[in-house]
């Protein structure tokens, strides 16, 4: 396989850190690769889940290594979204179950797909090594995020904090119908959540709590820094979160990096919405020119958050979701590094920006706000009794 990170500069590796190992992976092509060589190695036992899969040579790598995985006598499971990876031809799971592999589709129930998502990306194996980001499984993340490809990130973590991964994983997978049987366990182990703020911990969030632990743990954080940098495809924060932010600004700096070019405008749109805001409070605005930015990053202070929720009212509110906390000034340094670089290929957004705006953009930018944060809330919290 070609290495697609010859384009970028040298970018941090990874370490050792807090009892575990980290190796970011920086492109799509490192990261599938990443996958393949995991579950090659497995010995015991492969959890895989993915918003999107699609049809794409990266989908045929990772369908023949859970094939060989499911040959080798483990035990393989694989959980998809029924609305993510709706196109996913009938081909790749037939030949995943009639291999062995016990594979589920997340919501299936077609009244609420739309509204209820798995947007976690996570492969684990044996309960000791694992990799979360934001990568999905489509011919869209193959490649540098330069030259070609979505710009994406994700980490590859040996260590302890696999098992809480695996337990998350374990939790969704036998509640893949959201059947109301299956709702009151998966209830119990999102309450059951802890966070040890020394250590690695995984945080999974669901929709119907406003108590839920991710978005405690995340105001918590915020409350007391300093500094904090978001890499986001979708930004649409709560008032709280926004309110939060301006009182960084006011102790320190912000700096948030999003998407020039966006797969889903709307939320583009919605996240143009708030840049007066943020500009007039000091917040550094920086949108990512070469393709299309799909990572998932935020780092406050010493603390780093990875996986697949962006700060936007559906990944806190409405999907299913997974990051990891890590509290390390190093490896928050290293991927500091890597934003440094993203943002050196990025625009500024001038301090006059709001002045710039035709009033069509200005209206369709005020409309794709309310439909993400008001509509979108509101349709699915009337069909969450059905879950209920």
């Amino acid at each position: 396989m070609p290495d697609d990170s010859r384009h970028s500069p040298p970018l941090p590796a990874g370490c050792e850190q807090l009892g575990h190992r980290f190796r970011w992976l920086h492109t799509g092509g490192a990261a599938f690769a990443a996958m393949v060589e995991m579950i090659d190695a497995a010995r015991e036992h492969v959890e895989v889940e993915f918003y999107t899969i699609a049809r794409s040579a990266a989908a045929d790598r990772l369908g023949a290594a859970l094939r060989r995985a499911a040959a080798r006598g483990l035990r393989v499971r694989v959980l998809v979204d029924a609305f993510g990876s709706s196109a996913l031809p009938g081909d790749w799971s037939v030949g995943l179950m009639a291999a062995g592999v016990d594979l589920r589709w997340f919501n299936p129930r077609p009244l609420l797909r739309w509204s209820f998502r798995n947007h976690r990306k996570l492969v684990a194996c044996d309960g000791g090594c694992a990799i979360i980001g934001g990568f999905n499984v489509a011919r869209e993340y193959e490649g540098d995020g330069i030259t070609q490809g979505w710009r994406d990130f994700g980490v590859r973590i040996d260590g302890p904090v696999v098992a809480e991964l695996t337990g998350g994983f374990e939790a969704l997978f036998a509640a893949a119908e959201l059947r109301r049987r299956q709702l009151r366990p998966l209830a119990r182990f999102l309450r059951k959540q802890q966070v040890d703020a020394r250590l690695p911990s995984a945080l999974v969030g669901g929709p119907g709590s406003s108590r839920a632990l991710m978005r405690q743990t995340l105001h918590a954080d915020l409350k007391r820094a300093q500094r904090v940098d978001v890499v986001a495809a979708y930004f649409v924060p709560s008032r709280r979160i926004r309110r939060l932010l301006r009182g960084v600004n006011r102790r320190g700096t912000v700096r948030v990096l999003l998407a020039a070019k966006s797969d889903v405008p709307l939320s583009r749109w919605a996240s143009q919405s708030l840049y007066p805001r943020m500009l007039r409070v000091g917040a550094k605005v920086y949108e990512y020119q070469p393709q299309i930015l799909h990572a998932k990053l935020l780092v406050i202070d010493d603390v780093l958050y990875v996986g697949s929720a962006n700060l936007d009212t559906r990944s806190l509110h409405l999907n299913f979701e997974l990051l990891v906390r890590l509290p390390s000034a190093q490896l928050a340094a290293q991927v500091r590094e890597r934003i440094d670089f993203d943002c050196s290929l990025s625009r500024p957004v001038p301090a006059d920006w709001a002045t710039r705006r035709t009033l069509l953009q200005r209206l369709m930018q005020s409309w794709a706000y309310f439909l993400i944060t008001r509509i979108d809330p509101f349709l699915a919290r009337r069909k969450f009794r059905h879950l209920s």
